[in-house]
């Protein structure tokens, strides 16, 4: 989720790649690219998400933290597409709580707040 400062506007912002693909691009890109944030971010994890293990979202910490970028990171005990209310990785527990923090970066986005 992340507020584009350019608009009084809010987005939503999902990667529509391959989720194996996208997980190594953004691990590759993230030093050049970081910089490159211009709003609120937030990253939401499922702990036991194969795609990006613990090394890999301390590498994507490191980066946004070096670039100066405004984020925040939730990490829930769910698996990787845990939000997807279809199959068996659904976690609605993780989801609402997920959902609710995404609420809290609008609001404070939109007061300024963040």
């Amino acid at each position: 989720a992340v507020r584009a400062p350019e608009h009084d506007l809010l987005h939503v912002v999902t990667e529509r790649t391959p989720v194996r693909r996208a997980a190594q691009d953004l691990l590759h890109d993230l030093g050049r690219r970081a910089n490159q944030i211009q709003g609120d971010l937030l990253l939401v994890w499922g702990r036991q998400d194969p795609h990006i293990p613990a090394d890999g979202r301390a590498r994507i910490h490191r980066a946004l933290d070096e670039s100066g970028a405004r984020w925040r990171s939730c990490l829930y005990d769910a698996e990787n597409a845990f939000m997807r209310d279809i199959g068996p990785r659904f976690d609605a527990e993780a989801t609402d709580r997920a959902f609710g923090e995404m609420l809290t970066l609008f609001r404070d986005a939109r007061h300024g707040r963040w």
